[in-house]
């Protein structure tokens, strides 16, 4: 019994069972050779895996734990001011409708870092060249590259951008005693308020517009993205019912407060609205002089006041 067991085939380690032709035994030999050579794969695709080093495991859940922490003890508080209301219910729905590479454009529009690419904009000029230190960090390798997906966005919005009701907001922007093709004048504003001659009357924007419910703020943003070497500060009073809203940190649902937690600058953003390129202003008022005292809010500045209504 134990030779005629003998002369039988061996069982195969990888099936169990013998194979009895020629074809069969190949078979098995290449699928052990198939076997053998995907082990060989998968032990080296784990050991190229850098192991995470254990300080940065400890900081990646110390961070998760903060986070969590955080949206735990969030708590919106409604804003009480009408125009910041305004924002707060509209930002809630229009942010909520975007996917989160959305949400990341829209951190990279309420930070500094979208300061070239307007100027280049509103100057006409390409933003085809090396996106610089300012897009380090973001998924652009062009400044073009970040307008055009923040145009995406807008376009996507749609009617999403109208308002429920008008708004008045606030922009401040730094005017040049002489415009030139780098700091151009503003719909003939700066002429107006130096010389006289009548200003244009429908201001078209070629770059992002941004309106706070903050005059005081909004001077501040001027100053901080036009520089020092603008020689007067204007505060632009604006009547707008369509963009993108920005509401209160503070007054955030913890859904939203959520959502947003990882994108730093629109975690703290206070209360402001975003217009996309080509919006169209028309020009209300002017002072007649450049230095002209307004009270806004109760606040007293010493700025010229320009209003201006969206029409397009």
């Amino acid at each position: 019994m134990d030779a005629m067991l003998r002369l039988l085939p061996r069982r195969c380690r990888l099936h169990g069972q013998r194979h009895w032709t020629a074809r069969d035994r190949e078979a098995c030999r290449q699928a052990h050779l198939d076997k053998r050579q995907a082990d060989i794969e998968r032990k080296t695709k784990q050991q190229s895996v850098p192991r995470e080093p254990a300080y940065r495991r400890e900081e990646r859940k110390w961070k998760e734990r903060r986070r969590a922490a955080a949206i735990a003890a969030h708590v919106g508080v409604p804003s009480t001011i009408h125009e910041e209301m305004v924002v707060d219910r509209n930002g809630e729905r229009q942010l909520f409708s975007l996917f989160p590479k959305e949400l990341d454009v829209v951190g990279v529009l309420t930070s500094l870092d979208v300061f070239p690419a307007n100027k280049l904009l509103r100057n006409g000029m390409s933003l085809n060249d090396d996106g610089g230190l300012l897009l380090d960090g973001y998924p652009y390798e062009t400044q073009q590259t970040l307008v055009d997906a923040a145009v995406d966005l807008f376009f996507r919005l749609d009617t999403a951008l109208d308002l429920d009701e008008p708004i008045r907001l606030y922009r401040g922007l730094g005017l040049f005693v002489s415009p030139n093709q780098f700091d151009p004048d503003v719909a003939g504003l700066s002429a107006y308020l130096h010389h006289g001659t009548p200003w244009d009357p429908v201001l078209r924007d070629l770059g992002f517009g941004f309106a706070c419910t903050n005059p005081k703020e909004a001077l501040r943003f001027g100053r901080a993205q036009q520089g020092s070497s603008a020689t007067l500060q204007v505060l632009f009073e604006l009547e707008a019912d369509r963009g993108l809203c920005i509401p209160k940190a503070s007054a955030r649902s913890r859904n939203l407060f959520q959502s947003v937690y990882d994108i730093e600058v629109i975690k703290i953003a206070n209360a402001q609205v975003i217009f996309p390129p080509g919006t169209e202003w028309e020009i209300v008022e002017a002072p007649e002089k450049s230095e002209h005292i307004v009270i806004v809010g109760g606040k007293q500045l010493q700025v010229p006041l320009v209003r201006m209504k969206q029409v397009a």
